[in-house]
């Protein structure tokens, strides 16, 4: 826990304006809470692993926000990341109006309150939040003015995965939460910029302060590539947007079907290629919605949901079906996925075998 001297005031800000919400050292700049009425949240589960997964959740926080200028924040828990976005024309005149041009760090207020385990009702000014926590993550969030009857809860149970733990039958009791700032904001929950000659004096110890810079750098640095990386994922994801026609729908995409169907007929083993990848992908339980060739490339159209077994897939057509470079190219904000692949050349007569 940080010492006292070092923690920041909190204000919570909501649809009313700011309110003090914990307090803290009277020389640190207050940092902001936003009420969960002025956020939206989403879980977010990537369909790679390692740092491509925390390019993946940012890209998805920049491209899929539920508002035209939105400001956002990504939290990892486990293997999923929880998404939180928030109206940047509604909050952003508020900070300035509130603290001018300095710049104030601000988080979604359930991230300052204790974490949970299963399901819970919070109680707050101004509304109420349903949660289900999982191994120690908010994996799902509602918020609404009303408190939570049984049909509400019911709501509320059913949009959540099917590996949440059973749920209680009725509303479990609306609790009030404390805040807690530290860890908030990085370590100590400090800001470099807070410091003055004045305040350094307070810290009265020049190891802390040397200390203090060293974390600092490497956090901006740590920072710097992230946000380096996602902004690359970002030009890629506008490139291939552009690029990729859209879902067409009516008599157009009956037209395409026809043309593509057309093109495969037209090629040796081309049907056979396309039966085989139609069966390998609903083997996983998947239900392609459409198709197209280009060239040697075969381009299957399946729904976003099912992004959670494209990596599957996309290895067993590798390895069993025949199939080369097997690509699959995500598109959030039209919500499918194509699966690119390349056929490979016939063998015997036959479908040459991966490997």
């Amino acid at each position: 826990m940080a010492p006292s001297f070092l923690t920041p005031p909190l204000e919570r800000l909501s649809a009313a304006g700011f309110a003090p919400a914990s307090p803290g050292a009277p020389w640190r700049r207050p940092q902001v809470l936003l009420a969960r009425e002025l956020c939206s949240f989403e879980l977010f589960e990537p369909p790679a692993a390692g740092a491509a997964a925390r390019a993946a959740a940012e890209l998805y926080a920049r491209t899929a926000a539920p508002y035209a200028e939105a400001g956002h924040l990504v939290r990892r828990q486990g293997g999923r990341f929880g998404v939180w976005w928030w109206d940047l024309e509604a909050v952003e005149p508020k900070l300035v109006e509130r603290f001018g041009d300095a710049q104030v760090r601000v988080v979604p207020e359930p991230l300052a309150e204790p974490a949970g385990e299963g399901w819970r009702i919070v109680r707050r000014p101004g509304g109420y939040e349903a949660q289900l926590w999982v191994d120690g993550g908010l994996t799902g969030s509602l918020w609404r003015r009303a408190p939570f009857d049984p049909a509400a809860w019911a709501a509320f149970v059913r949009a959540q995965p099917a590996y949440a733990p059973a749920p209680p039958t009725a509303p479990p009791p609306a609790q009030p939460l404390p805040y807690a700032a530290a860890g908030l904001f990085g370590p100590a929950g400090w800001s470099p910029a807070e410091l003055t000659p004045a305040d350094s004096a307070r810290l009265a110890a020049g190891a802390a302060i040397l200390l203090m810079v060293v974390a600092t750098s490497f956090s901006l640095a740590q920072g710097l590539r992230l946000r380096a990386l996602s902004e690359q994922a970002e030009r890629q994801a506008r490139e291939i947007r552009a690029a990729t026609p859209r879902a067409l729908t009516g008599e157009d995409a009956a037209s395409r079907r026809l043309a593509a169907f057309s093109a495969l007929t037209n090629r040796p083993n081309a049907m056979a290629a396309l039966a085989r990848a139609l069966e390998m992908v609903r083997r996983n339980g998947v239900q392609p919605v459409g198709f197209d060739v280009e060239g040697p490339t075969l381009i299957l159209d399946l729904p976003y949901a099912d992004i959670g077994r494209i990596d599957q897939i996309a290895l067993q057509l590798e390895r069993d079906g025949g199939f080369a470079n097997v690509r699959p190219i995500p598109d959030a904000q039209a919500k499918a996925i194509q699966l690119q692949m390349t056929v490979r050349p016939p063998l015997d007569g036959r479908l040459s075998p991966a490997g």
